[in-house]
């Protein structure tokens, strides 16, 4: 959103960074056998794959009602220095996902 302040122009992100997290933190709480499962299950493929997306992990896990909360998994791990993006989007082969791009992962680098 940008706001107008004086002859300055502000960009504010944070209401909806805020929102983000807050829906995160819901799905999380709400869902935590399956969230950590799916950490488990998310860390087993970037060790094995080095490389991976969403399509690898979907597969491997139970079904849920709330498809977010892969999304809740896969910013814990970021946020915890597990994995992170390549920089590289894919077409998921998912047909629920109808070939949207998808973002790859990859397994960060013990020190």
């Amino acid at each position: 959103m940008r706001r107008r302040k004086g002859a300055q122009m502000e960009l504010f992100g944070s209401d909806a960074e805020e929102a983000r997290d807050e829906a995160l933190a819901r799905v999380q709480r709400g869902n935590l056998a399956f969230v950590e499962l799916a950490e488990r299950v998310i860390l087993e493929v970037a060790q094995q794959r080095r490389r991976f997306t969403s399509d690898d992990v979907w597969p491997l896990l139970p079904e849920t009602d709330e498809r977010r909360a892969l999304g809740a998994v896969v910013r814990r791990l970021v946020l915890g220095g597990k994995i992170r993006p390549t920089g590289r989007w894919v077409t998921s082969q998912r047909v629920e996902c109808h070939a949207r791009p998808i973002r790859e992962w990859e397994v960060c680098d013990e020190e």
